[in-house]
């Protein structure tokens, strides 16, 4: 909780091993500030979840061990060991089944039955269990901060989210709280759910015994990226006052840039498209929450994004968004920034407002240290290069998203939630 009593909130966006190893850099830099004690939610979806999960079973133990132990399972461990393991127990059966029963019938199979035939979540679940997650179960997780580790309920369309408090979402309610018992879900099922790729993977369902007697009701969840691939929507859109805040860090590992020199079949096509729809549906999350403050949503952002680079327009940026009145008053206070130059600047475009509001926010920032210690055009490339899969990750890959991510996450707290650090 921040020093004027609103509850802080961070949410980490999806993107397979990427966005765990970015997010890594981020939870790094708001220790570093002294901030990540003090995070009430932390909210993650897809890649985030895997983090925010590994992070919050350990939390109370030194952050450089807890990071140390995270490396290790991102550069030495792969879940393609589930994928191999699928094979050898479902697919050689295939084919044997092919030669026995003829193409027609497997082809009927598979396309109809598919998911209980080749149930690769439950595997995927296991896999995260024995490298991440230890046989703990959400009971396991702390009380603070709060998890929302989020999926997406194909069975309502709705955000359907796990939780040590709360599990479901509005559908799954009655008499203001849920109907799942969830204390027993096991993490590593919370996390799959969060991360299958539909199509890809075999959608997770909620097994009858976590549910109040007679009160079961369907899910088909998928990867939560779907319906909010930022993490941010129960933090700052949710009925559920159990996730609500008021200011926010979103780390995003999105990358937005196409990839079709890797689209040779199928499955490479659907795993770009689903990256088009997930880059939208960012896209309308970043005008809605930074660029469009309601009553409704009037929470305080810190936008973290692996596609930002060019850190010579920072300053220009943060200029830009007090002339477009993107910036709200409490951060232009905490900056000790005159509103009268803030007047002048915007009605008159009067140039000498312009240079002290500058002044005064470089000052604040400590700007030039900053930009002396930003990451390079090299690293920032390696981090992009990086892909959205499960894959190992080497040392100079994690070593790159991670330090585009701290230095990122440092800049965009002091400029945009410096009332966080005063």
């Amino acid at each position: 909780m921040g020093e004027n009593g609103k509850r802080i909130g961070l949410a980490l966006s999806g993107g397979g091993y990427r966005a765990a190893a970015y997010h890594l850099g981020t939870l790094r830099a708001l220790h570093k500030m002294g901030l990540l004690e003090k995070v009430d939610v932390i909210s993650s979806v897809s890649g985030g979840s895997i983090i925010a999960a590994f992070y919050l079973l350990h939390k109370d133990e030194p952050f450089e061990q807890i990071e140390q132990s995270f490396r290790k399972c991102l550069a030495h461990s792969s879940l393609w060991g589930a994928i191999l393991n699928l094979a050898i127990v479902f697919l050689l059966p295939a084919l044997l089944g092919i030669f026995v029963s003829g193409w027609f019938l497997f082809l009927y199979l598979l396309l109809y039955w598919g998911f209980y035939l080749i149930p690769s979540s439950k595997w995927i679940a296991l896999y995260y269990d024995r490298l991440f997650f230890r046989k703990k179960k959400l009971k396991d997780l702390p009380d603070s901060p709060i998890a929302g580790i989020n999926s997406t309920n194909v069975a309502t369309g709705r955000l359907f989210t796990f939780s040590k408090q709360d599990v479901g979402g509005y559908d799954y309610r009655e008499n203001g709280r849920s109907i799942i018992k969830g204390e027993e879900i096991p993490i590593s099922f919370a996390v799959a759910s969060s991360t299958c790729v539909p199509s890809i993977f075999s959608p997770t369902q909620i097994d009858k015994r976590y549910y109040e007697e007679g009160k079961y009701k369907d899910t088909l969840l998928v990867d939560g990226g779907l319906y909010d691939n930022q993490g941010a929507y129960i933090l700052t859109e949710s009925t559920n006052k159990l996730y609500r805040v008021e200011n926010v860090v979103i780390s995003d590992a999105g990358n937005a840039r196409p990839d079709i020199k890797g689209v040779r079949n199928t499955i490479c096509l659907m795993f770009q498209s689903i990256e088009v729809l997930m880059n939208r549906i960012r896209t309308i999350q970043i005008r809605t929450n930074i660029y469009n403050r309601t009553k409704k949503n009037s929470a305080y952002y810190a936008y973290v994004s692996l596609l930002w680079s060019e850190w010579n327009s920072m300053v220009d940026r943060f200029m830009d968004n007090i002339k477009k009145e993107n910036v709200p008053e409490l951060v232009l206070s905490a900056h000790r920034i005159s509103l009268d130059d803030v007047i002048a600047f915007r009605e008159k475009n009067d140039q000498n407002a312009k240079f002290r509001i500058e002044e005064c926010f470089k000052k604040s920032i400590g700007w030039q240290v900053l930009l002396d210690s930003a990451p390079s055009k090299e690293l920032h490339e390696i981090a992009l290069s990086v892909g959205t899969n499960l894959t190992p990750l080497s040392k100079r890959k994690i070593d790159a998203l991670s330090a585009h991510s701290e230095w990122l996450t440092e800049l965009q707290i002091k400029t945009y939630l410096p009332h966080l650090l005063h």
